[in-house]
């Protein structure tokens, strides 16, 4: 024997015509408040059974709009529509989600469901709870944040959370990482800056010092440092030059740089190796400030990874973040942050430097002496001019006939080598020894290579110590151009200001 299925749907649209007509279906008792809410609920669940959230998210609104009918609501009635409201949201919500991983046509119920969150928010902080409504606040973004393209809901709820989280540090600056996050993927990062120092005065302002608070303010000068770092310095000023020169300065290239420059070969090259380990390292050239609050291999890892984005190492960087022994202790946040700061410094190119030859210095290698390396290209020289001459020797002998010119080359070539060495001051002795002519042009030419490899070795450090100057120079016009302008804008406020009691005395004088 077969029973036909039963549909809760139908039994909830009979409610509704019965309360809408006020007509009484005769097969179902007349229910009070208590017991309709109970019905209601079952008829929730087994719509949430059958994979129907949102006719679930209906009955449990309805519920919620049964329980702010009562004359007079109590605090548990206005509990009751609080958690109603927000079981019928997150089934909305869910309902959204799953029609999007389905690739479907989402219909404009995305709205109701907001409106269900502040429905929510609203009953909470008529309950004086506020810590309620700024958690329900950031629930709704955190659900409505892939809803929208442009993000105005999420940043909506956001905001409304850390408003409403005042005084909890740990949700508010949960709150205002997200925040950053959505404003970082909108490339405003002005206000990601301030953000952050606003998250830092509170973090700074509390006197809890527990471990979240602590976590917190190591993963906003992190995200601080991520994104100062990739801007000019005349940008940065306050608090943000100060981290701008904690983690753009003193790279382990300089470093290696200085060490090579003084001669220290194996110092550098054990420096190098524990710079490429990044388990030990030795801070005697470069310990860490005492106003980090990072520690020794936390610290280093963001300066690799800030040197990374600066210099668009691309594959070192994403071998790093994919390294989880590597990245185990850093931050979820900042974690994410660092591919959009990556982008943003590869999209434009005043944020990136280009290649600099020196980090070639990192990669495993043997230093050498200057000496064996001009040795080295003394015996180049001798094998290429050794080469060349055997080469004309057989031209010579090959072409005597053919080539008639051959005389008038060779008498040009000496000539050009003769104002060569003449240029070099080295014309007499020659004119005293010409068989020791070959001799001379191979001192020369190592002399040259000699010059020129001086001349690549310029370091990191003096590179950089240029720039700052120039800087430094450029930081001096602007600033001298900001004074005048301040200076302007106040004798415009005198002459207002004048102005006004001007006409105030005037008035003063009519009245009178």
């Amino acid at each position: 024997m077969t029973h036909p299925m039963r549909n809760p749907w139908a039994d909830y649209v009979r409610y509704r015509e019965e309360k809408t007509k006020k007509i009484r279906i005769p097969t179902r008792p007349k229910m009070e408040m208590p017991q309709l809410a109970v019905w209601l609920r079952g008829l929730a669940a087994e719509m949430r059974d059958m994979g129907n959230e949102h006719q679930a998210s209906c009955i449990h609104e309805e519920i919620g709009e049964l329980h702010l009918l009562v004359k007079t609501p109590s605090s548990f009635d206005k509990n009751e529509a609080r958690k109603e409201f927000l079981m019928a949201a997150r089934l909305a919500a869910r309902r959204i989600d799953v029609r999007r991983e389905q690739c479907n046509l989402i219909p404009l119920t995305s709205a109701s469901c907001e409106d269900l969150y502040n429905k929510a928010i609203h009953i909470s902080m008529q309950l004086n709870d506020l810590k309620m409504a700024g958690l329900t606040a950031f629930e709704a973004a955190t659900a409505t944040a892939d809803w929208r393209h442009n993000g105005e809901t999420s940043v909506g709820f956001l905001e409304r959370a850390i408003r409403l989280l005042e005084g909890e540090v740990n949700s508010q600056s949960t709150a205002y990482f997200h925040l950053i996050l959505v404003y970082a993927e909108r490339c405003k990062w002005q206000t990601c800056l301030h953000l952050l120092d606003n998250l830092w005065m509170i973090l700074m302002k509390s006197r809890q010092g527990c471990l979240l608070v602590e976590s917190a303010l190591v993963e906003c000068e992190i995200m601080t440092a991520l994104i100062i770092c990739m801007q000019s310095p005349s940008e940065v000023a306050g608090r943000h030059k100060c981290i701008y020169e904690l983690y753009s300065r003193l790279h382990p290239v300089e470093v290696h740089m200085s060490l090579l420059e003084e001669g220290k070969n194996e110092e550098a090259e054990e420096y190098r190796e524990q710079v490429q380990t990044r388990r030990k390292r030795n801070h005697a050239w470069n310990e860490i400030p005492e106003e980090c609050c990072l520690e020794e291999e936390l610290f280093w890892l963001v300066k690799d990874i800030v040197w990374m984005i600066y210099y668009g190492e691309v594959d070192n960087l994403e071998a790093t973040l994919n390294d989880r022994e590597v990245m185990e202790t850093f931050p979820e946040h900042s974690k994410k942050l660092i591919p959009l700061v990556a982008a943003r410094a590869a999209a434009e190119d005043s944020w990136m430097l280009p290649y600099d030859p020196s980090r070639a210095l990192l990669q495993p290698q043997l230093v050498e002496d200057p000496a064996t390396e001009e040795n080295k290209l003394e015996e180049e020289e001798k094998g290429v001019l050794g080469e060349a001459t055997g080469k004309e020797e057989e031209e010579e002998v090959g072409e005597e006939d053919a080539s008639p010119d051959s005389s008038e080359r060779e008498g040009e070539r000496s000539w050009r080598m003769g104002r060569f060495l003449e240029d070099r001051g080295e014309g007499e002795a020659v004119e005293e020894n010409s068989e020791e002519a070959p001799v001379v042009v191979e001192a020369a030419a190592s002399a040259e290579q000699s010059t020129a490899l001086r001349t690549r070795r310029k370091t990191m450090r003096e590179r950089i110590e240029e720039k700052m100057s120039a800087e430094t120079e450029g930081d001096k016009e602007i600033q001298r151009i900001r004074d005048e302008a301040m200076m302007r804008e106040k004798e415009k406020r005198e002459r207002e200001e004048e102005e006004k009691k001007k006409e105030e005395d005037r008035e003063g004088e009519e009245k009178r």
